[in-house]
């Protein structure tokens, strides 16, 4: 890790509050960690990976729950996961014991 940041300031004085972002050599990540016999996930993005977990069902169920909230909660997913916000700036890899499935949100299409 080359540095890390809290989006929202001092990010280890409140946690919780704030983001944690680093700079990650992820190639290097992954070799070491598979050289340790740990299984690797393909790298990406942060928006495919969410929209996988399923954040637009999760946005239709909370926009339903709080129809007043619409638009406030799509502004909210869409900063999360389009390209030209967040959804491509941040990566996600995932390790895990190598006998174990592969982690949710790292097989199958983004929806």
């Amino acid at each position: 890790i080359a540095s890390g940041r809290g989006l929202a300031g001092l990010a280890f004085a409140d946690p919780g509050e704030a983001d944690l972002t680093a700079h990650v050599d992820f190639t290097a990540l992954a070799t070491a960690v598979q050289n340790a016999g740990v299984s690797v996930s393909p790298l990406t993005t942060q928006g495919d990976w969410l929209r996988r977990l399923g954040i637009d069902a999760r946005l239709q169920s909370l926009a339903a729950a709080a129809p007043n909230r619409a638009e406030e909660l799509k502004g909210q997913r869409d900063r999360l996961v389009e390209p030209r916000q967040m959804g491509d700036l941040f990566k996600v890899m995932a390790f895990s014991a190598p006998d174990w499935p592969a982690p949710a949100g790292f097989t199958g299409d983004a929806a």
